[in-house]
């Protein structure tokens, strides 16, 4: 059984403010409205107003904001990469028509962050911080850690080809983690074993400065991290 899985995929395009952007959304997104369950207006008269689309039944939701786009997903990220998924066919869609607005000024940077979680039947939390610390951290590191080191984690930052990445894993604890990094944002799974078993968690950022990303360069970055996830799941076969 296959207990490694991605959990909670959100992703940014941020661009320089749109200044009349509460004029023009309305009009961009009705069309879409037939296929979500639901939206919500925030800031509503305001310049920070900005609406989010729910599509509850098929686990993502689209914010739509003077100075981004946010996509977040829930369920099986490969699926994003197909030029029929709701990445492309709506988020992307979307945004071209938001980047075509005469007071579209240009793409300032994107973010993508996932979480990666594998999962270890029969194993109590304590247990695996112990052997998370005593496989990851010296015993020089360890001697300056008070408490019970639960929160423990390991950080690496580093740059490939202009794009910055960030890999954050520790212990993953079914109890606490999934409100911590609110993993289940749409509860596709009601009996999902994220609620049932402990393991290990995986944050991965990328982030670049750049006028440009559209669909294509999103499915190689989408690759890139199935491929960061891969490696983890085999070094944590070690524990």
């Amino acid at each position: 059984m296959d207990n490694f899985l991605v959990a909670k995929f959100q992703f940014e395009i941020r661009y320089t403010y749109i200044l009349d952007f509460e004029s023009h959304y309305k009009s961009i997104l009705s069309p879409y409205l037939k296929f979500a369950s639901g939206m919500q207006i925030h800031g509503q008269g305001t310049r920070n107003e900005y609406i989010k689309l729910l599509f509850e039944e098929d686990g993502y939701s689209i914010d739509c904001r003077w100075d981004r786009m946010v996509f977040v997903y829930e369920g099986e990220i490969n699926n994003l990469k197909k030029n029929q998924s709701a990445l492309n066919k709506i988020f992307f869609e979307i945004f071209d028509q938001i980047s075509s607005l005469q007071s579209f000024g240009k793409i300032t940077n994107y973010l993508i962050v996932a979480n990666g979680v594998k999962l270890v039947e029969n194993e109590h939390f304590e247990e695996l911080v112990e052997k998370f610390t005593s496989h990851y951290l010296s015993d020089s590191a360890n001697v300056h850690f008070d408490g019970d080191n639960k929160d423990s984690a390991i950080i690496v930052e580093y740059n490939k080809d202009g794009v910055d990445v960030t890999q954050k894993f520790g212990p993953y604890n079914c109890q606490n983690d999934i409100d911590k990094h609110d993993l289940l944002p749409f509860n596709m799974e009601e009996d999902t074993k994220l609620k049932k078993m402990n393991g290990l968690i995986m944050q991965l950022k990328f982030f670049e400065e750049t006028a440009f990303i559209n669909f294509d360069k999103t499915t190689v970055l989408i690759e890139e991290m199935n491929n960061i996830f891969q490696k983890f799941k085999q070094e944590t076969e070690k524990l």
